[in-house]
């Protein structure tokens, strides 16, 4: 017997895992009388996210899904307090069927959280099937009782003697191997032993420190969830100071919706100039404040990538006049660099100097003698950081970065002129997070790094 799934459906769901090759971080800790959950969902930067409210009746148990397409969630939570959340792999795991079990080729999460309440229960309804499609995905399922458990199609592996567990991108069934190398895993646990009390506090935290800034790859968005009782905190686009927090239950009552997650927190930039303009967006912004900054300093260098430079050094003004800091005026100079104004780039970094002597852009790009100076604070618990660009052919440890308190150090002549680079971290390729001047010298995002 087999339920058939078109074949559409699986091309997705290969496709989806093949672009999310190293995303998302997922967690659980339990601090006695509240069981926590936090993932960070990472994807495409400006790819729309959604939350899908299905009320229960009629046997049928409510919950919320998340994600891209409803066919397709990301994650999940119903009313009992079943919580899931899927982590691709980056290498395909080849599936090895179980006599007896009926074939199934579509994604199970939807009947699951419609009829189980703890995982027990949903673990005797995984048992039933070979899960034909997910050879290259983890899905991690929790309850409120803290129990939990990672789902491959080839098998379940449950953990009850450890209250606290971090699932990324990595085999948990295999060998130890470099494929269990990352960074984001053991900064999560690291975090989680470190004898704090598990707190709404503590799973920010993680979640801030775990997050991706990767042109080709970024958190888009955050969940910090009570299973307990069912409280749900919802961030977007990396900015943990702005949270949106709502109950299931509550939200259950109000029938089925879909919500598009961005209506639930200020209008992006990017939004207002779609909608009034590039002047009544830039004087809106400016009166009320109400932007989350990372997205408004995303929007200007992406209107660097588009050969809007006038329009980016505009938003880049408008960063550094509502949110003043270091960080904005090394923006702001990046920008200027870039379209060659080198007397407005050098004052601007003189200024970013100024207010933080270690701000990361402004030493990176404003380098003297032909000296470049990496110094990271960035990917805390790495193993080998290394920085491989145009100027060493791309060979990933050719430029390796040495370990200096919480940052990774290292130097690098060249003459003047623009390189394209990435950072090569515990086997995975990246954009600098620090450094957010990119393009796409071939088919990926490279860093971009500016020599004067």
């Amino acid at each position: 017997m087999s339920i058939r799934i078109p074949i559409i459906f699986i091309s997705f769901v290969f496709l989806l895992l093949c672009q999310l090759a190293m995303s998302c971080t997922i967690f659980i800790a339990s601090s006695g009388k509240h069981v926590l959950v936090g993932n960070n969902e990472d994807y495409k930067p400006g790819t729309e996210t959604f939350l899908w409210f299905r009320p229960g009746g009629e046997g049928r148990i409510g919950y919320v899904f998340w994600g891209f397409e409803e066919k397709y969630p990301e994650g999940g939570l119903n009313e009992k307090g079943l919580f899931f959340d899927a982590a691709a792999l980056s290498k395909p795991i080849p599936i090895v069927k179980h006599s007896g079990r009926i074939d199934f080729e579509g994604y199970l999460v939807e009947p699951l959280f419609k009829q189980c309440a703890q995982l027990d229960e949903a673990v005797h309804v995984i048992e039933k099937y070979n899960l034909l499609w997910q050879e290259r995905a983890q899905i991690f399922l929790a309850d409120r009782t803290g129990d939990y458990a990672i789902v491959h199609a080839n098998y379940i592996i449950r953990k009850k003697d450890q209250k606290d567990f971090v699932l990324t991108n990595y085999n948990l069934s295999g060998p130890q191997s470099s494929d269990t190398v990352c960074w984001r895993r053991r900064t999560a646990q690291g975090m989680l032993s470190s004898g704090k009390k598990p707190s709404v506090k503590l799973v920010s935290s993680i979640l801030c420190a775990t997050a991706q800034a990767d042109w080709g790859n970024a958190t888009l968005y955050s969940h910090e969830i009570d299973l307990t009782d069912g409280r749900v905190t919802l961030y977007q686009i990396r900015n943990f100071d702005q949270p949106f927090t709502f109950r299931l239950s509550d939200e259950l009552t109000k029938g089925s919706r879909n919500i598009e997650m961005k209506t639930l927190f200020p209008p992006t930039a990017s939004a207002l100039v779609a909608e009034m303009g590039m002047d009544a967006a830039i004087q809106q912004i400016r009166s009320t404040k109400k932007v989350n900054p990372i997205e408004l300093l995303g929007m200007g260098y992406s209107l660097l990538n588009q050969k809007h430079p006038d329009d980016a050094i505009r938003i880049f003004n408008l960063a550094c006049d509502i949110f003043p800091s270091s960080k904005t005026y090394s923006d702001l100079a990046n920008a200027n660099g870039f379209i060659g104004n080198l007397p407005v780039a050098n004052a601007m970094y003189a200024k970013a100097f100024q207010a933080d002597p270690d701000n990361y852009c402004a030493n990176l790009m404003h380098s003297a003698g032909g000296t470049v100076h990496f110094k990271m604070k960035a990917f805390p618990n790495a193993e080998k950081v290394g920085i491989a660009g145009e100027f060493n052919k791309y060979m990933p440890e050719a430029l390796l970065l040495k370990k200096d308190g919480d940052s990774w150090v290292g130097d690098i002549n060249l003459p003047k002129g623009r390189y394209y680079y990435k950072v090569f971290v515990d086997g995975t390729w990246n954009t600098n997070p620090l450094n957010v001047m990119a393009g796409k010298p071939g088919e990926w995002w490279d860093s971009l790094l500016i020599v004067n």
